[in-house]
């Protein structure tokens, strides 16, 4: 979760500053990449870490999306051949140092998060994005721990398959058949974490 380093009052209401994220959303960095596994693994354990710790405060996000997590890319001195090369100045020298990146995952937007009320359920009124929106959110406009661990469903096959979800369908569509046909993604069947992907869902 993007640390928060301040709360302010920004016209009679609470603000939160935050920690300046440089990159891409996960969904542009997944169209833009190519992770290795255990780049996406890293991803995998950093978001739910995340869901978790708001989930402990009492915090649902209600729009948990791929857009809506920032991949944070940093560089570091290795060892490996295998890894991307730059070139270091040595005198009059260029010799070459190997260098391999560490991604995480932050998870931001919390415009549309609520403290969790009567039983953790909160009403929704339209918030979220249709296909990462749990089928209770669509029917009863309420949101819960529950639709945010829907979402991260649908955000572990973004990250298995790197495509987007329900391409093709519009807006309406994805959420008539989601509420009332049962709606899901397909199961890429070489996905590591594909019954965690279901258990989700």
């Amino acid at each position: 979760v993007v640390p928060v380093s301040d709360i302010i009052d920004v016209r009679g209401r609470p603000g939160l500053v935050m920690e300046y994220v440089p990159g891409s959303s996960l969904r542009d960095w997944l169209r833009n990449n190519s992770p290795t596994l255990e780049e996406t693994l890293v991803l995998f354990a950093g978001i739910v870490r995340g869901v978790r710790a708001a989930h402990r405060l009492s915090i649902i996000h209600r729009d948990l999306k791929s857009h809506n997590i920032f991949i944070h890319e940093t560089f570091t001195d290795s060892e490996d051949a295998s890894t991307t090369s730059s070139m270091r100045k040595s005198g009059d020298q260029s010799e070459k140092m190997e260098t391999h990146s560490v991604v995480v995952a932050k998870i931001g937007d919390w415009g549309s998060a609520r403290a969790t009320l009567s039983g953790s359920r909160t009403m929704t009124h339209g918030v979220g994005t249709a296909c990462w929106l749990a089928p209770e959110v669509i029917k009863h406009a309420r949101s819960s721990k529950f639709s945010d661990v829907y979402g991260y469903g649908i955000v572990l096959w973004e990250l298995a398959t790197r495509e987007e979800v329900y391409q093709g369908l519009e807006t309406t569509q994805i959420i008539a058949k989601v509420a009332n046909e049962n709606l899901r993604p397909p199961i890429p069947q070489d996905c590591p974490w594909k019954d965690i992907m279901v258990k989700c869902w």
